[in-house]
């Protein structure tokens, strides 16, 4: 088939070259009768102008084998051009897969070797360590804020009332600043008096509130949440 198509081809190559010749030697011998030949002898004059139809027609054929040569020729650099880009990005992503694997499988070594002496520890290698005690949760008769204490306000009925509002600490004369309230005497005051006082501020700029005061920090040291 690949033969048959190739003859084909050469066949409508070597039809159209002697066809483009022909109608150059036609309007050639027209011109020439247009000057006042005969016919015989413009067509005459015509194919002695043009020279050798035979060797205009080999040189034609081999600049029309050369371009086909040409096109051939890029058509595999381009494909072969192709090939080797796809073969690169293959061996990366094989390289970039292996170097992954491989730092898996090195993160899973030392973390079972972490695991192995850490079974491997005496079971009382913890026993002398002493974690700080709780502080109890006291009811709210019996304590009151202290100066350095670290709390939080939000709202129970919109959680988004405060934003980012943040912690607050009670400053050495007692007070703390709350958003959009001002400064509040917090100092030696109960929870339920202090969001008293603050539901009271509140009210001027929310139609409806519940304060909630939450105890972050006892004198910014240990930390504690009430709820």
């Amino acid at each position: 088939m690949r033969r048959r198509s190739n003859r084909a081809e050469r066949s409508a190559l070597e039809q159209d070259i002697a066809d483009e010749l022909a109608s150059h030697l036609d309007h050639c011998a027209d011109d020439l009768a247009s000057a006042g030949l005969s016919l015989d002898a413009a067509r005459s004059e015509a194919r002695r102008r043009f020279g050798n139809t035979d060797t205009i027609h080999a040189a034609c054929r081999r600049e029309d084998l050369y371009e086909n040569y040409l096109m051939q020729q890029l058509t595999i650099g381009l494909l072969a051009l192709m090939l080797v880009g796809l073969a690169f990005f293959t061996v990366r992503q094989s390289h970039a897969q292996a170097v992954e694997r491989e730092r898996i499988t090195e993160m899973h070594e030392q973390l079972t070797t972490l695991n192995a002496n850490f079974l491997a520890l005496p079971e009382d290698t913890f026993s002398g360590l002493q974690m700080p005690p709780e502080e109890p949760t006291r009811p709210e008769s019996g304590w009151v804020y202290d100066v350095g204490d670290t709390i939080e306000i939000v709202d129970s009925l919109n959680p988004i009332t405060f934003g980012q509002a943040g912690p607050i600490r009670v400053e050495p004369d007692g007070q703390a600043l709350f958003p959009d309230a001002g400064w509040v005497m917090v100092a030696d005051r109960s929870r339920q008096e202090l969001e008293q006082e603050l539901r009271q501020r509140y009210k001027v700029y929310y139609a409806q509130i519940e304060p909630r005061v939450v105890l972050v920090a006892r004198g910014g040291f240990s930390r504690i949440t009430f709820r």
